[in-house]
């Protein structure tokens, strides 16, 4: 094998890690954004959401 095609192929190795690894940290900042995304909708300010229709009329006959 010739140097320049070692190289070469050398090159493209690298240029693949660094592709796998630009799109590892993307997916993993989204992935974190998502989780915050769901965690805010779920806090909604540390309380929870209260139930629509629940606890507003109290059957007293029963």
């Amino acid at each position: 094998m010739e140097i320049s095609s070692i190289m070469a192929k050398q090159t493209a190795q690298i240029q693949q890690t660094a592709s796998l690894s630009i799109m590892n940290s993307a997916m993993t900042q989204q992935a974190a954004g998502a989780v915050a995304m769901l965690e805010a909708m779920n806090n909604q300010g540390g309380t929870p959401a209260p139930h629509p229709h629940k606890g507003h009329a109290i059957d007293l006959k029963g």
